[in-house]
């Protein structure tokens, strides 16, 4: 099925894979590709908890994932790790790129247990790191590890050469991780801050509210939330909060029958004709004609 321009189906459909995913075969391997090449904010998807582990990696734009009670913001060059096990959800993407799957323990270690592999691999245990950042030449290389493991998934499905690329990948995360542990802890206070902010952005779009009612939750100064978001992720708090509104406002119009006027009350709009045309900006259309170009399924 080909998405419509504006569906905000595809993370529901990706995180589906991994539901029907014979979880019993202990061999098991799989990688899709990720063309997300629109934005989304998923409102009704329940978390998934899978039985293999999971990977997300980003090649262009940006996804928000929800991994266990924490919220991680992914951009190029990052990586997802999902430990077997552990509940995820995507909250939301814009023009995401890359790679997904996931893999059993077995699939490398099927004669231990999968034991050797959780000891020397601790992001693949609930309690490791779940973001794996890559500089420049270290994402190209990754990207094209990822790469290789896809076209062979795709066409002889080698699996002597699936387990060399993987390891190789896994061994990458692994350099990756340790080097990011060395890093001050400003960095990961920035880090956590952002985090929380954007889960608080996208959990209740309101326009009503300022940067400064954010600012006072998480006990920052105003200009510190500002530069942190900015340092962080490229884009100032407003923007965020303003693309948080319109797409809570697209899930409403493409998954219920609330009017019009009473969508904009719900993201903090008082009054319609506003909300009407920074929906048209953003978006290109008008909000009814938004509702009316989404297809049903």
């Amino acid at each position: 099925m080909i998405n419509h321009p504006h569906s905000t189906s595809a993370p529901t459909e990706m995180i589906e894979r991994f539901h029907t995913m014979r979880v019993e075969n202990l061999k098991l391997f799989v990688i899709r590709r990720l063309h997300a090449t629109h934005s989304a904010k998923e409102n009704f998807m329940p978390p998934v908890r899978s039985a293999i582990h999971c990977f997300f990696f980003v090649t262009h734009g940006e996804t928000l994932i929800m991994i266990g009670d924490e919220s991680y913001l992914f951009k190029a060059n990052e990586c997802a790790v999902i430990p077997a096990g552990q509940m995820f959800s995507v909250r939301y993407y814009n023009d995401c790129i890359g790679f997904m799957g996931g893999f059993h323990t077995h699939f490398l270690t099927a004669d231990n247990e999968g034991k050797s592999l959780l000891h020397t691999f601790a992001f693949l245990r609930k309690w490791g790191t779940h973001k794996v950042l890559f500089d420049g030449q270290s994402g190209q290389y990754v990207a094209n590890l990822f790469e290789r493991l896809y076209q062979e998934n795709e066409s002889d499905k080698n699996e002597s050469i699936l387990k060399a690329y993987l390891t190789t990948l896994l061994v990458e995360i692994d350099t990756a991780e340790r080097k990011m542990l060395t890093q001050t802890s400003d960095l990961s206070a920035a880090n956590t801050l952002c985090n929380q902010f954007l889960e608080a952005v996208f959990d209740q779009p309101n326009l009503n509210l300022s940067i400064g009612h954010y600012a006072e939750k998480f006990n920052v100064t105003q200009a510190h939330l500002q530069k942190t978001v900015k340092s962080c992720t490229g884009k100032t708090p407003l923007t965020w909060m303003n693309e948080a509104v319109i797409l809570e406002a697209k899930s409403l119009l493409s998954h219920t029958e609330i009017p019009v006027n009473e969508i904009a009350g719900r993201v903090g709009v008082l009054d319609p004709s506003y909300f009407a045309r920074i929906f048209k900006k953003q978006v290109g259309v008008t909000p009814l004609a938004f509702r009316n170009e989404v297809p049903s399924y």
